[in-house]
């Protein structure tokens, strides 16, 4: 009797990939925004994002700064490469749009900045693309943000 492990495997993902909702499209990867539009798209109804300009449990508060655009873009493309397994994907002037992959799937969540310079606050998005439950990691991942932000 002969097994096919690869094929098995691939059924185990694809089913736990369906009980977390993860079959689903990205409903996030290919969204463009600029720093024109001057704010953050809402968080969608699954609990997998928080964002500094949403209120209830999904609101998480902006990372205060003082500085320039410029500086902005220094300190905070450096802290975002200290986050394991990201990358920018874009950086134009006050907004910054990072990306990071989970360890073992590599799924994709998106973490985006907007840096508001009259408020002294960079406003922060932070969402899974794929899946309902993200197990707070979003919020942990702007937390850590800014903890390297304040150090």
């Amino acid at each position: 009797m002969k097994i096919n492990i690869s094929g098995s495997l691939v059924g185990v993902v694809v089913l736990g990939m369906n009980l977390f909702g993860c079959s689903s499209a990205p409903h996030f990867a290919a969204r463009d925004i600029t720093a024109v539009d001057k704010a953050l798209v809402p968080c969608g109804s699954a609990p997998n994002c928080v964002s500094s300009r949403m209120t209830g449990e999904r609101a998480i508060d902006a990372i205060s700064f003082k500085g320039t655009e410029k500086q902005f873009q220094a300190e905070f493309s450096k802290a975002l490469l200290q986050l394991p397994r990201t990358e920018i994907a874009r950086s134009e002037g006050a907004y910054i749009h990072a990306v990071t992959r989970s360890a073992v799937f590599r799924f994709a969540d998106d973490l985006e900045l907007y840096f508001v310079e009259k408020d002294s606050a960079v406003h922060v998005r932070s969402a899974s693309r794929l899946g309902y439950y993200d197990f707070n990691v979003n919020r942990n991942r702007v937390e850590t943000l800014r903890q390297t932000m304040n150090k």
